[in-house]
């Protein structure tokens, strides 16, 4: 089957897609600075020295309408040497990724630095060998005096899987390993637009997000590491991935309104399309290892089924349902019994007989196998019997008295449904009473002659 060039465009960008949407990162290491996405711990450089962070406290605030994270972050910390010193602090702003063969650089927005109450005058610096943008500004650090330091910024997702998908956040614990000793505690705190454990509760699978490492606490919608004595590595690090609060809340409202009314074909019609990037923006997530376990991809794949028959059998005919529908069951066939996607396609291609999209399914559907061209639309049983099973050729003669009507009525359930024994015995029955039928006709025949 030929395809057009509209239908071979999106066949080609869907092919392209993943290639251009989740680039690899391709930082290079060098002594001193450790590899760091945007935002982190603050780092000494290659300084050795003789202050530790004694601790660290981070907000992270995600916003509803942006999916930014807003971050303020403090670090205390505390000079054990017996001199001063003056340490030029480091920290993270972005990081170069590559798009289409074109540098892009991913950076913070209004970073802002403050040694105490005393805002600083920062340097940004690129570092080729790292790839990275960094701050940085210098810092004075009394023997035996507690200083603190607190940044703040707007950080965008490092990785987004989809529209409507998952955001991804990362916060590099092991950029503070260059200070003194270990930091004493570190105290990471994520302040999501929704209760993180609401969706999963309500249809018992469905993750609204993923988290790493393990060990976090959840309370309503926040969710919060406690490091003590931590002497931080890579497996510290802390990534966090989260749902778009518009797709969380359109699966989480469109499906308390079908549990009140499951006949709201629109209702239906949301829920499918939320189940539908949710199922997808998991698949992604885990193939970008966003999360150790796998999820229940079944069941959040059934149930948008259901929500799809719900529309087509309860909305007016409309063609851009039917292609949603259809394009949905055309991937997932194993959600729908064979013969209800039989007739949706029949339903369609009678309903828009004209409409290319409904036509392109209706033929790849074909090409794959999963329906027949021009069928008739199958039922779930076979429809109850009218007549009997017996030939019509059979002679009056040869029935049987002792039923009113002559002749006992075999019911067709009996043959699919009664089992290889029954079903022999019935044609044993028929080959029987033809083969007296036709000796009568030879005996018949031969007295004529």
């Amino acid at each position: 089957m030929a395809l057009s060039k509209k239908h071979s465009w999106l066949l080609i960008i869907g092919l392209l897609l993943p290639l251009t949407v989740f680039p690899r990162d391709n930082a290079k290491a060098d002594v001193g600075l450790p590899p760091a996405h945007p935002g982190s711990s603050l780092s000494p450089g290659e300084y050795n020295t003789n202050v530790q962070m004694v601790s660290e406290e981070v907000e992270i605030f995600i916003e509803e309408d942006t999916l930014e994270a807003s971050v303020s972050a403090v670090f205390y910390m505390r000079n054990h040497g017996t001199e001063n010193e003056e340490i030029e602090v480091w920290f993270p702003l972005g990081e170069r990724k590559n798009y289409a063969k074109k540098d892009r650089i991913i950076q913070v927005a209004d970073f802002q630095a403050w040694v105490e109450d005393n805002k600083k005058e920062i340097t940004i610096e690129k570092s080729d060998e790292w790839n990275l943008v960094w701050a940085h500004w210098a810092v004075n650090f009394p023997a035996e005096t507690p200083i603190a330091i607190r940044v703040s910024y707007v950080l965008s997702p490092s990785l987004v899987t989809a529209p409507s998908g998952f955001g991804r956040f990362d916060y590099i614990l092991e950029t503070g390993a260059g200070w003194q000793g270990v930091i004493e505690q570190a105290v990471i705190t994520i302040q999501t637009p929704y209760p993180l454990g609401e969706l999963d509760n309500l249809l018992d699978f469905g993750n609204a997000f993923y988290a790493n490492p393990s060990g976090y606490s959840l309370n309503h919608s926040e969710i919060t590491w406690v490091f003590t004595d931590l002497e931080p590595t890579e497996k510290d690090n802390i990534n966090f991935s989260l749902l778009r609060p518009k797709a969380w809340h359109g699966i989480y409202d469109s499906y308390k309104m079908v549990e009140i009314n499951p006949d709201d074909w629109e209702a239906h019609e949301n829920l499918a399309h939320g189940l539908s990037t949710l199922r997808s923006a998991q698949e992604v997530a885990e193939f970008h290892g966003f999360s150790e376990t796998s999820n229940d991809f079944d069941s959040i794949t059934q149930l948008a089924g259901d929500s799809w028959g719900k529309v087509l059998d309860l909305s007016p005919p409309d063609a851009i349902r039917y292609i949603s529908a259809l394009s949905y069951y055309r991937m997932f066939p194993q959600v729908i019994e064979p013969y209800q996607l039989q007739n949706y396609f029949n339903k369609a291609i009678e309903l828009f007989p004209e409409d290319e999209d409904i036509r392109f399914y209706y033929e790849i559907a074909i090409s794959e196998g999963k329906i027949a061209e021009g069928a008739a639309s199958i039922s779930p049983t076979p429809p109850p019997p009218t007549s009997t099973i017996l030939p019509e050729d059979i002679a009056e003669s040869d029935t049987d008295p002792n039923f009113p009507n002559g002749t006992p009525s075999v019911p067709f359930s009996l043959i699919l449904g009664g089992g290889f024994i029954s079903t022999a015995v019935v044609l044993i029955i028929i080959a029987i009473k033809r083969g007296e039928n036709q000796t009568g006709r030879i005996i018949e025949h031969k007295s004529k002659d």
